[in-house]
C-alpha cells in the first residue's frame, strides 16, 4: 500500500505507474527493481490530459514531424519509386505487402493494428516482405488477385513503360480509332 502524493488516498502498488521515481520493490518476473511514481495512475493520467490539452498544437506538430521522419527513413531504405511502373512522385507512393498479407495487420477487433506503418517499419528495422508501389499499382494488385495489371501477361490492361505518356503530356491516339 502507498499514499498518492497528489490526491492523498492510500492505494495498492498496482495503482501506481512504473516509470521514473523512487525504486520501491523487486519484481521477480523481470528480475529487477521497478521504479514507481509517487502519484497514482488516475492523478498521473489527469495531469497528462491537462498538459496535452494545454499544448495540443505542440503535440500535433511533434506527431507530424515524427511521421515525416519515419516516412523519409522508409523511402530511403525501400526506394523512392514504384517497383512496378517506376512512378517517383512521393505523393503517389504507398508501402505494399509483397505477399498480400496486409489483412494480418488487423487486431482481434478487426481494426488496423497500427496507424503509422512507417513508424512500425522503422521500429522493426525494415523487415522483408514490403515494397514501394504507387497507388495505382497497389490498388490494381489488390483487385487483380495479387498481380499488378502492369506486370500481368494475361490481363487486357498491359501497359508498357515506354508507351505510357509522362505526366502533363497528352495521350496520342492513332487516327481512325
Amino acid at each position: 500500500m502507498r499514499e498518492c502524493k497528489r490526491c492523498g488516498r492510500t492505494k495498492s502498488l498496482e495503482d501506481f505507474p512504473r516509470r521514473s521515481g523512487i525504486p520501491k520493490r523487486y519484481n521477480p518476473r523481470n528480475k529487477r527493481y521497478e521504479w514507481i511514481l509517487g502519484t497514482c495512475r488516475e492523478c498521473t493520467n489527469e495531469k497528462q490530459r491537462r498538459k496535452y490539452h494545454k499544448n495540443i498544437e505542440a503535440y500535433r506538430r511533434g506527431r507530424r514531424e515524427n511521421y515525416k521522419t519515419h516516412k523519409k527513413k522508409v523511402f530511403d531504405y525501400y526506394g523512392y519509386e514504384c517497383v512496378c511502373c517506376g512512378e517517383s512522385e512521393v505523393f503517389f507512393l504507398d508501402v505494399d505487402h509483397i505477399n498480400n498479407d496486409g489483412h494480418r495487420w488487423k487486431d482481434k477487433n478487426g481494426k488496423r493494428a497500427t496507424r503509422n506503418v512507417y513508424q512500425w517499419l522503422v521500429q522493426h528495422r525494415f523487415p522483408e516482405g514490403f515494397q514501394i508501389l504507387c497507388a495505382n499499382c497497389n490498388q490494381g494488385k489488390r483487385r487483380n488477385k495479387g498481380v499488378c495489371p502492369h506486370s500481368s501477361q494475361e490481363g487486357s490492361t498491359i501497359i508498357r513503360r515506354r508507351s505510357t505518356p509522362k505526366r502533363g503530356e497528352a495521350l496520342r491516339v492513332p487516327k481512325g480509332l
